[in-house]
Order: C-alpha cells, then sequence, then structure tokens
C-alpha cells in the first residue's frame, strides 16, 4: 500500500508541444498524504485552465502555478 504508477508522455510536432502526466495509486486508492497531494496539484491544474486564453503565456502559468495558496 501507498505506492504509485507515474505515467508522462509528450510530444512536439513543428512548434506544437503537448505533455500529460498521470498518478495512479497501485491498490486502487490514494492514502491519506497521497490525496492530498493529488487534490493540491489539481487546484493547481484547474487555476492554469482558467487563465488560458488568447492571451495565454507560458510565464502566466508560471505565475498562476507558483502562487501561493
Amino acid at each position: 500500500m501507498g505506492e504509485t504508477v507515474l505515467i508522462d508522455a509528450g510530444g512536439m510536432v513543428g512548434p506544437y508541444g503537448a505533455d500529460i502526466s498521470r498518478t495512479y495509486p497501485v491498490g486502487g486508492d490514494f492514502t491519506s498524504a497521497q490525496r492530498e497531494l493529488y487534490e493540491a496539484v489539481l487546484d493547481v491544474q484547474l487555476r492554469l485552465i482558467k487563465v488560458r486564453g488568447a492571451a495565454f503565456m507560458s510565464r502566466t502559468c508560471w505565475l498562476v502555478a507558483t502562487r501561493s495558496h
């Protein structure tokens, strides 16, 4: 119990890049500590989705992602 599997994949075509990461609990359920970390990462992801748009810049993402709660 307490082990996870991390899947990370990415690719580029010309100037376009994409990356995806997923973490799964080996036993089917996260421990309390893993759940807390998962929810913190999810919170950052949801905040980044909100700032995405026509004026989307990598620096904007970095600023949102590194802003303390």
